[in-house]
């Protein structure tokens, strides 16, 4: 396929809202796989740069950690000399004014978090042996996030960039690397006795006449994200803790990128969490369609030059700031 022919793509050029609205649909009721569907496996063909052709990740439902795969190769090539460590911080104060005090919250897909949440998670411990798995919920913490967000309870779960960042960081001297999110404790407690109950199962049983599987029946049942979207107040915000040295002297850093419900519901119409979504994968894809991203093969974010991501991050008004700890 011709980049001039890729979908998004409008004159020859990768526009961020037209990505944007391909990679990020208004509600998170579809299933996760509906929520990366746009992708570009492979094109090939006579390109400005003489390359015949390019693979890039096909899965972009995570893509809003893009952001913190390029916040911590700038943190390595920037701010340090040594960057010791870097943890993904996914949280923010989002909620329901009026809402239940009981009441179980999803924030994204309900499927993607009856596996993702409760899948034994990972980290990276260089001086332990390397990558280390554990059971769900593990290596609970309490970090006190920027911009008026507060007090977080977070805990680990899988992700990939726990995976991908020592593999191009270690030259930058990466010894540890986590990933952790705020969740709810009714939503904890919930996921705890859907998983006792076998509710989270994805093979059929049978149920009278019909087989049904378990997973889905819950993630039918259960309040759906795109009924909240317009009732959360507050913000997501995701960022990397970062531990290291400058000149000689420890250093701490904390990046990050804010995002309020409410402007992302009357600017894109979609809520915070599916927009930031979309925005990641978008800035990728932006810099695929501009030829900045060009090396044939399949690379992690931290893989290029942060600059230019950054760069796109400003002129799209996408906001990121430094904060020093």
């Amino acid at each position: 396929m011709e980049p001039a022919n890729i979908p998004g793509i409008v004159n020859g050029k990768m526009t961020l809202r037209n990505v944007l609205g391909l990679v990020a649909p208004r509600s998170l009721a579809a299933s996760s796989s509906d929520v990366s569907s746009f992708s570009i496996e492979e094109y090939s063909g006579s390109t400005a740069n003489g390359r015949s052709s390019y693979t890039i990740p096909s899965n972009v439902a995570p893509s809003v950690y893009n952001n913190s795969n390029v916040f911590a190769k700038y943190a390595a090539v920037t701010l340090f000399d040594e960057l010791y460590e870097v943890h993904v911080k996914d949280g923010g104060n989002l909620s329901i004014p009026g809402g239940d005090p009981d009441g179980i919250t999803f924030g994204f897909n309900v499927w993607t978090v009856l596996d993702e949440v409760m899948n034994p998670n990972v980290e990276y411990d260089a001086d332990r042996g390397g990558f280390i798995v554990d059971k769900p919920f593990a290596g609970q913490e309490t970090f006190l996030m920027p911009e008026g967000v507060g007090a977080n309870t977070l805990v680990k779960v899988e992700h990939e960039e726990v995976v991908t960042l020592p593999r191009y960081l270690k030259q930058y001297g990466l010894k540890k690397a986590t990933f952790k999110i705020a969740l709810d404790e009714n939503l904890i407690t919930a996921l705890k006795v859907l998983d006792k109950l076998g509710l989270r199962s994805i093979h059929p049983v049978k149920v009278g006449d019909v087989k049904v599987v378990p997973r889905d029946v819950v993630a039918a049942c259960a309040p759906q994200p795109k009924d909240i979207g317009d009732e959360m107040k507050g913000m997501m915000l995701v960022g990397i803790h970062c531990i290291g040295v400058k000149d000689g002297k420890r250093k701490e850093c904390f990046i990050y990128q804010p995002f309020d419900n409410q402007m992302s519901m009357e600017q894109w119409g979609s809520q915070a969490v599916v927009a930031q979504t979309g925005f990641g994968a978008a800035l990728s894809i932006e810099l695929v369609g501009r030829g900045i991203w060009k090396e044939s093969g399949v690379y992690s974010p931290e893989h290029f030059d942060p600059k230019p991501y950054l760069e796109l991050m400003d002129e799209s008004g996408f906001v990121w700031k430094v904060l020093e700890i």
